[in-house]
């Protein structure tokens, strides 16, 4: 039997404060593929992601909007 692959799907908006401690407690939990969905954050929310958590995969939207964040997650994921 394949093993099936899990992917975390995040929609983030101005999470800049805490989404450091997320990311880092979820990397632990083992999933395949961790993708953060920004909704056009003003605080750096995209590019802590970008710049500091270089195994998620980050898109921005440029609206906060989370069924459509968690449906293009889910269009991008490789899982």
């Amino acid at each position: 039997m394949e093993k099936q692959k899990i992917a975390i799907i995040i929609p983030v908006f101005n999470e800049k404060s805490h989404i450091s401690d997320v990311l880092n407690h979820l990397q632990t939990l083992g999933a395949d593929e961790i993708i953060a969905i920004d909704g056009g954050s003003q605080d750096g929310t995209y590019e802590l992601i970008k710049n500091e958590f270089p195994a998620a995969r980050c898109y921005q939207t440029a609206f906060a909007e989370r069924s459509f964040q968690m449906n293009l997650g889910a269009f991008e994921s490789q899982s």
